[in-house]
């Protein structure tokens, strides 16, 4: 009895723990794709998969989607987010898929990764935080300083010189 008692709170801790992780950063993400075999689309895959982890992102860093600026980051990713899957609908999947059904399959994606970056942050800042100074967590961090560089390569902003 003792050892299932024990077995139960570790389940739960874990369990309790691991709902609240980001299931898997970008640079994991890459890194998983690159161990892969190239494959017709990789690329394709791995830049719909960046644009829709950054759309998220963004929009969780920047306060969500603003109707009033057109020309938020989080919105430029979408942009590229919606490009990404009528091309991999087009080219991978043989175009069965209508523009409203991609734009809908595309937002949902998005919605998700902003969940799991909304409920990590709010875990995270209430339990885990140590210094008050700090806003985001380690890795959502990573995964918005990552974003953020690729919004300066692809000429969505400018990053202050350090």
């Amino acid at each position: 009895m003792k050892e299932l008692i024990i077995t139960l709170i570790i389940l739960f801790s874990t369990t309790a723990f691991t709902e609240y992780e980001i299931k898997q950063l970008i640079h994991e993400y890459l890194d998983e794709m690159d161990a892969k075999p190239d494959y017709e689309g990789k690329r394709q895959d791995q830049t719909y998969f960046i644009a829709t982890k950054c759309a998220a992102g963004m929009y969780v860093a920047f306060g969500g989607d603003n109707p009033d600026k057109d020309d938020e980051l989080g919105d430029q990713f979408l942009v590229v987010s919606k490009g990404m899957g009528y091309i991999i609908d087009a080219e991978q999947k043989g175009g069965k898929k209508t523009k409203g059904q991609v734009d809908t399959e595309v937002e949902n994606l998005i919605q998700s990764y902003f969940e799991e970056y909304i409920n990590h942050q709010g875990y995270w800042y209430e339990n885990v935080r140590t210094d008050p100074d700090e806003v985001y967590s380690p890795r959502m961090k990573e995964d918005l300083q990552f974003c953020l560089e690729i919004g300066e390569q692809m000429g969505m902003i400018d990053l202050p010189e350090d």
